[in-house]
């Protein structure tokens, strides 16, 4: 439902911030069509109010909604990954990842990098030396229990 929500949100926002930029262009081509007639005062009215105004907010709209979305995205990698672990014991490898996640295997190296270096995996290498990530978790558990 949330996701549901995120993307509606979004494209009605992004559906705004294209309004937005057309209106913006219009009354600023108009506010420089004035101005080029002599009527610099009002011209620079038109062109700042109705037509730059509205375009920086734009702009500035459509920026955040594409961070939020990248946001969003990395976040579900990550729940991702963390998933494919605890579905093989608490273990992934880059490999893994890139089978599961479709990702290519530079990708899925520094996403697990980077969960390492949030301190949810713990890197190892397996006894055949492959590059093991443990989630931290499991590894308390086991040290708990012996």
């Amino acid at each position: 439902m949330h996701r549901v929500s995120f993307i509606w949100g979004s494209s009605l926002w992004l559906l705004l911030s294209i309004i937005g930029i057309i209106a913006g262009l219009i009354f600023s081509i108009l506010g420089l069509s004035i101005i080029l007639k002599g009527d610099t005062k009002t011209g620079s009215i038109v062109g700042s109010l109705f037509g730059l105004l509205p375009l920086s907010l734009s702009i500035w709209l459509i920026t955040r909604i594409l961070k939020d979305a990248q946001e969003s995205k990395l976040r579900a990698i990550e729940r991702n990954i963390i998933g494919i672990a605890i579905q093989h014991g608490g273990k992934t490898t880059p490999l893994e990842v890139t089978l599961k996640l479709a990702l290519s295997i530079e990708e899925a190296q520094k996403e697990l990098d980077l969960l390492t270096s949030k301190d949810i995996f713990e890197l190892e290498v397996s006894e055949e030396g492959r590059l093991v990530y443990r989630l931290k978790e499991t590894l308390l558990g086991e040290n708990e229990r012996t």
